[in-house]
């Protein structure tokens, strides 16, 4: 449309017998459909890829191809309302770089700097202890590790004139808990100064459409870091069933055969609930911002031929 403007072309259009403007609509849409047809084919590449159950995900399916076309949308008024102001094709090349630029590397840049500062995580004390998480060995170690366990679980405590069978084993079984239980409350503070930091990120998020469509399009995929951190903290209490699995036969010196097995603890992650909110919040802000950009697009673009 910048060559054609720059070619005068669209007053030739106007000695058109319909509506100028019903013109310009039908051109924009033309370049809509072939920008969305692209992007709607991938999506289902994607979907086929990725083997996505239709039926079980039809509403997260139609909602995230509605995010994709309000997407697109945005980008095609952004692109009317440069072309607008009636410049050279380079103009408009130039200046499209350039908001490309700013909305999908400069501002998530920017707002990640931002919110680094704004909610700092301390996790320089949490990956020395898990540097220094090792077993040393000595000639009283795993005695050492044992009598605080021990004191922790006074049910595995076995008689005093009893040999202690197993004791490397219990030994190792013993550290790892142990050090667990140690880095557990710094794991925790580290987790929730992550979600403070995601939570601060996502409401600046909200002046930027680009970073806006990508949370939203992370949250129905479930691959955003929120869902990375209830998968850990899922983790948390399975490790525990885990644990009481292996260690009520191991510290008892029971052995464990075959028929045990069925009454090992399975993983089951609770599915979470779609942010709704959050999402209505981001789609009310892109059509905000398409309305402003294509009414002042319309306005200046017409306003050249009266």
């Amino acid at each position: 449309m910048g060559i054609r403007t720059g070619l005068n072309s669209n007053q030739l259009l106007r000695l058109h017998t319909g509506p100028f403007w019903k013109i310009i609509l039908i051109k924009l849409f033309f370049y809509y459909l072939l920008a969305t047809t692209l992007v709607l084919f991938l999506s289902a590449v994607g979907f086929w890829v990725a083997d996505v159950p239709i039926a079980e995900n039809g509403p997260v399916l139609i909602i995230w191809l509605g995010i994709i076309l309000l997407y697109c949308l945005f980008w095609m008024v952004l692109i009317f309302l440069v072309i607008s102001f009636n410049q050279s094709s380079a103009f408009n090349a130039i200046s499209l770089l350039g908001f490309w630029l700013l909305f999908l590397i400069i501002i998530p840049s920017v707002l990640n700097i931002v919110t680094a500062l704004q909610y700092p995580v301390a996790y320089t004390h949490l990956s020395n202890i898990i540097r220094r998480a090792s077993l040393k060995e000595g000639p009283n170690t795993m005695d050492s590790i044992l009598t605080a366990y021990y004191t922790q679980h006074p049910e595995y405590k076995p008689p005093i004139a009893a040999k202690v069978k197993f004791k490397s084993s219990k030994g190792y079984a013993a550290f790892n808990e142990l050090s667990d239980a140690q880095a557990g409350e710094l794991v925790k503070t580290y987790q929730q100064q992550l979600l403070n930091r995601l939570q601060g990120f996502n409401n600046y998020a909200l002046l930027n459409p680009a970073v806006s469509a990508q949370q939203m399009l992370n949250t129905l995929a479930h691959t955003d870091a929120t869902d990375f951190i209830q998968y850990q903290q899922a983790l948390v209490p399975y490790h525990a069933q885990i644990r009481s699995f292996f260690y009520t036969r191991l510290f008892t010196d029971k052995t464990l055969i075959k028929q045990d097995y069925a009454a090992f603890p399975a993983f089951r992650l609770a599915d979470r609930q779609l942010n709704s909110t959050g999402i209505i919040k981001s789609l009310t802000q892109l059509g905000l911002l398409i309305s402003l950009f294509g009414v002042f697009g319309a306005v200046f673009y017409l306003s050249r031929f009266d």
